[in-house]
């Protein structure tokens, strides 16, 4: 479904639309990142403690199970700097190639929809 969309979109409206779209998600992706990241350098017990009580609002989950015991909080930061990491590499990648498609399409700053 998204290849076909991205081939319909490219058709029909060119590829700068994609282009476009392409750059100023990457780039809410990065600030989002970024905000995180500077959350988390802050003060990252807090922030993975507000992240489960918002992702799991439930009685489910206990402050002294297994789950703790076999992954500590190191483990968790670890994940979360080399998952946030990984995003940010992609999103960079993603708004290089679509920065550069624009720029060499002069298609740049002129482009309207």
């Amino acid at each position: 479904v998204l290849v076909y969309s991205g081939v319909y979109l490219y058709r029909r409206k060119g590829g700068g639309l994609i282009a476009w779209n392409t750059l100023i998600g990457g780039g809410v992706t990065l600030v989002l990142i970024l905000a995180l990241w500077l959350g988390s350098l802050w003060d990252f017990d807090r922030l993975f403690h507000q992240f489960h009580l918002i992702a799991f609002s439930n009685d489910f989950w206990s402050a002294k199970g297994y789950m703790l015991k076999l992954f500590p909080g190191g483990f968790w930061y670890d994940i979360v700097l080399f998952g946030a990491s990984g995003m940010a590499a992609a999103a960079a990648v993603l708004c290089v190639i679509a920065g550069s498609y624009l720029f060499f399409t002069k298609k740049g700053l002129h482009f309207h929809r």
